[in-house]
C-alpha cells in the first residue's frame, strides 16, 4: 500500500525548492538523463505536439519538450512543485491522477515517475486513457520490483513515504484494462522501466 495523497503532497511541497536540481548533476542527474533518453525515443516529441505531462513535477520533462517546439500541459499534486512548473513557464495545474479531468485529449501522454505514489495505479491508467487521442500514446516510468527497486522502495520509506513496485506483466494488464495497447519496453536503469502503450481508435 503507497503513502495517502496527503502525505505524498506535504512530502513533495517540502521538496519543491530542492527537486530541480537535485535530480539534474550527480549520480541521481546522471540516471535521470538516461531515463529521459528512453522517454523521449518512445514518445518521439515533434514541433507543435500537444502533449500532457502527467505528474509533472517542476517541469523536468516538460521544460524539454517545450524547447522542442511542443506545446505542454501538466499536472501535479503538489501545489509547491506546480508553482515552480509554472515559474519554468509549464501549463501546469494542480491535480490528482485518479481522477483528474481536462476535458480534452492527446496525441501523447507521458507518465514519469508518479505511479509508484498512486494507491490505485490502475485507476489511474483509466484516467489517463481517457486522456490519449484516438491512435495516441501513453508513456509510462515506473520501477518494477527488482533488488535495486527494493532499495529504491527503501529509501523512500526512510524518508517517511510507502511507495509501490510493479511488475511488468501486471502494468501491461492495467493497460490493456484501460483500452491501451502496450507496444515497446525499455529499461534505462537497474530500478525503472519505461513502457510505451497506444490508444486504438
Amino acid at each position: 500500500m503507497s503513502s495517502s495523497t496527503e502525505e505524498v503532497r506535504a512530502h513533495y511541497d517540502r521538496e519543491a525548492a530542492d527537486y530541480q536540481s537535485r535530480f539534474s548533476s550527480g549520480l541521481l542527474g546522471r540516471l535521470r538523463e538516461r531515463e529521459r533518453a528512453d522517454i523521449m525515443a518512445l514518445l518521439e516529441p515533434s514541433p507543435g505536439d500537444a502533449i500532457l505531462d502527467a505528474g509533472c513535477g517542476t517541469g523536468f520533462d516538460a521544460v524539454p519538450l517545450m524547447e522542442l517546439g511542443c506545446e505542454v500541459d501538466g499536472v501535479d499534486i503538489s501545489p509547491g512543485m506546480v508553482e515552480i512548473a509554472r515559474e519554468r513557464g509549464v501549463n501546469a495545474r494542480v491535480g490528482d491522477l485518479h481522477d483528474f479531468d481536462l476535458g480534452r485529449a492527446y496525441p501523447k501522454v507521458l507518465c514519469a515517475g508518479p505511479l509508484e505514489f498512486c494507491h490505485s495505479p490502475g485507476q489511474v491508467l483509466h484516467t489517463l486513457a481517457r486522456h490519449v487521442a484516438p491512435h495516441g500514446r501513453l508513456v509510462a516510468l515506473f520501477p518494477p520490483p527488482t533488488l535495486v527497486g527494493r532499495a529504491y522502495q527503501l529509501h523512500h520509506r526512510r524518508n517517511g513515504l510507502r511507495i509501490q513496485l510493479y511488475p511488468v506483466d501486471r502494468m501491461m494488464a492495467w493497460m490493456r484494462a484501460a483500452g491501451l495497447e502496450p507496444d515497446a519496453l525499455r529499461r534505462p536503469g537497474p530500478f525503472t522501466a519505461v513502457i510505451r502503450a497506444r490508444k486504438h481508435a
